[in-house]
């Protein structure tokens, strides 16, 4: 966005749809990145493979999100950050990542309506520098879709994708 949208500072993201994500063990496939005008302040964004397989979807923009008293109150009693129940999704075949990529540590709570993890990204500098921006990076991005794909595998007993995020702030 930052090569055709110049000064369009994004600070957030709505709709984040993993359609179809890369695998790091094979040669990763050629992406083309389709960016349109939405309005002035967003852009939607599809990133597709050299078949034409859409991979990624999101509309960004350089507003932050509205905060609602929904989600404010969330963040008012969270759990201790330490302890909790490790997780196992990497190990018993729920979520397929290799160890560069292995973010989730722990359940700290779940109560039904939200579901709280611990997470420490192996490596801050993936892919050497060359994928994110100072705001984001695709490692952090990925571990949310973790946590969306194991919510899914906790309540109806399998990983979801395509996985989406509604909104996130950047």
């Amino acid at each position: 966005v930052g090569q055709t949208h110049p000064g369009l500072d994004i600070r957030s993201a709505r709709d984040l749809k993993v359609l179809k994500g890369l695998v790091f063990d094979s040669p990763a496939p050629r992406l083309y990145f389709t960016i349109r005008d939405i309005g002035p302040t967003e852009v939607s964004v599809l990133v597709t493979d050299e078949n034409k397989r859409p991979r990624y979807r999101a509309t960004v923009s350089s507003a932050l999100p509205e905060p609602d008293s929904a989600t404010v109150d969330r963040y008012t009693d969270l759990p201790p950050l330490t302890g909790g129940t490790p997780v196992t999704c990497y190990h018993d075949g729920t979520l397929f990542h290799g160890p560069s990529m292995q973010g989730l540590r722990a359940v700290l709570a779940e109560d039904g309506d939200r579901l709280i993890l611990s997470a420490q990204l192996p490596m801050r500098d993936w892919g050497g520098g060359h994928c994110g921006t100072d705001r984001y990076l695709p490692l952090t991005a990925d571990v949310v879709a973790h946590g969306a794909a194991l919510r899914s595998y906790m309540t109806v007993g399998i990983p979801a994708l395509p996985t989406g995020c509604v909104t996130t702030e950047l």
